[in-house]
């Protein structure tokens, strides 16, 4: 907590990213055809005709970029572009980054949360992180010896080009077992499911869910279902966690070879969401923060949201700010919560660290808008809330007389748009505390509007042509000669 509000320069410069050691290393050329799949790439830059292609790395493959790039540049007749430091998290693809190159299309490396995309078209490279298919069978038999078991297989996208040997073994002897298939466009180069198993799609109950496409059979519950899944304890798990409330979790650690049970009922997660909905509906101000300029009908949302909050009597900023932190949260101290719009994965932040709560799209419906009651199923996907969804629900105006407390605060509170003309003339006697805290909201809700610095403004015309000059050297936390008298 002491580096909230501010870095150490120490710590800046001597910044390192951290690589467990099943990140990806330097590799040999035979090494890397195989993980970055080389030639599948190349395949599907031809096939389609692509002239200016971008390539998205995430920091821990960074260090085969160069040798990925030379690689398939040498094969093809096209422009190649590596994209790096992406504006928001990497597992989603950055389609703005790729337009400022004018590049036609995209090929993402690594884990991805599969959140489609509007702009551009693009091809998924997971890479192959090492899976013992033998080990993996062992242990879902020993943690399911009842055969009769009903089971849901998943996997994490950096295991997919083996979970296909375990998916075979374990059909053979699991008559009841589904296994989740990935959400991404069938081609001829990126296909996931075949032609028999899509056809069992079509004639069953498709739940699709965290960018994974479910199977089940109609006369069956998901919430019968065990969930048995191959990966890390990453954010994806997380997002897999709070979106199977209701099902048992079994963890399979690929790197440890060791599988223990998860449980999400009554754990902390939800416990932390019960909290933020309360703190949603205490806030008079709520701040809109664009986490992504990539994920599909990301406007639809916020234009949701500030029609939510609005018919909530609340006030409601849109912020872009890129990747957030405790510092730039900071700067905004009138806000009283923060709303981030954001993939499934990205959305879902621990904001202990962080000056005000930072909540979902989906907390703020609870929270606001009365039409969406809580059924113990969470939903991380903002997409699902939008009309068209089987999620979706109906934005309710709430009248002013609905009144109920504040398990946080123990005070009254009101949901829905306030006349202060009409609390002062309706003849009632108010408490001098009360009027302090009336008078507080006023001058906060305009703390925005009367600021003399407001971000970045274009004033064209405004500010006078002015000569380029050298400027410093360096990084900001340290410029060369910084600190040294000018001759």
């Amino acid at each position: 907590m002491s580096l909230v509000f501010s870095s150490s320069d120490s710590e800046v410069i001597g910044r390192a990213i951290n690589l467990s050691k099943n990140d990806y290393l330097k590799l040999s050329s035979e090494n890397l055809e195989e993980v970055y799949e080389l030639r599948k790439c190349v395949y599907w830059i031809k096939e389609n005709g692509y002239t200016r292609v971008a390539l998205q790395f995430p920091d821990e493959m960074l260090n085969n970029c160069t040798a990925v790039c030379v690689a398939i540049q040498r094969e093809v007749n096209c422009q190649v572009f590596v994209l790096a430091d992406t504006s928001y998290g990497s597992c989603c693809v950055d389609e703005v980054a790729a337009e400022h190159v004018s590049a036609d299309a995209i090929i993402h490396f690594g884990h991805s949360c599969l959140s489609s995309t509007s702009r551009l078209p693009v091809l998924y490279i997971f890479g192959k992180q090492p899976l013992d298919s033998v080990h993996a069978v062992e242990e879902f038999r020993k943690m399911f010896p009842d055969r009769e078991s009903h089971v849901i297989l998943i996997y994490d996208v950096v295991y997919s080009h083996s979970a296909s040997q375990v998916c075979e073994e374990l059909q053979k002897r699991y008559p009841n077992l589904l296994i989740s298939k990935l959400d991404i466009n069938l081609s001829p180069v990126n296909k996931d499911c075949n032609s028999e198993q899509m056809n069992n799609i079509c004639s069953a109950t498709v739940i699709r869910r965290c960018g994974r496409l479910i199977n089940l059979p109609r006369e069956k519950v998901i919430d019968e279902y065990c969930i048995f899944y191959m990966g890390l304890e990453t954010l994806s798990l997380k997002n897999f966690l709070v979106n199977f409330t209701k099902c048992r979790f079994c963890v399979y650690d690929p790197v440890r070879k060791n599988s223990r049970w998860f449980t999400i009922e009554g754990s902390r997660l939800l416990k932390r969401s019960y909290y933020l909905i309360e703190c949603v509906k205490d806030a008079k101000i709520i701040g809109i923060l664009v986490g992504t300029l990539a994920v599909s009908n990301y406007r639809d949302i916020i234009d949701r949201l500030k029609t939510i909050i609005k018919l909530a009597g609340k006030k409601s900023y849109t912020l872009a700010m890129g990747r957030i932190n405790p510092a730039k949260i900071a700067n905004f101290p009138e806000i009283d919560v923060f709303v981030l719009v954001a993939c499934g994965e990205n959305s879902l932040i621990d904001s202990k660290e962080y000056y005000k709560p930072i909540v979902t799209p989906f907390e703020v419906e609870l929270g606001c808008n009365i039409a969406r009651k809580w059924t113990g199923e969470y939903i991380s996907d903002f997409r699902e809330l939008l009309s068209g969804s089987l999620a979706y629900a109906d934005i309710v105006s709430v009248e002013r007389k609905d009144f109920d407390v504040s398990l946080v605060t123990g005070r009254v509170r009101t949901l829905g748009s306030e006349d202060t003309d009409e609390s002062q003339s309706d003849g009632t006697i108010a408490v001098r505390n009360d009027m302090l805290a009336i008078s507080a909201l006023h001058a906060n809700s305009e703390f925005l509007l009367n600021r003399s610095w407001r971000g970045l403004e274009q004033k064209l015309g405004e500010t006078p042509v002015a000569i380029a000059t050298e400027g410093q050297k360096g990084i900001a936390s340290r410029y060369e000669g910084e600190g040294q008298e000018s001759n």
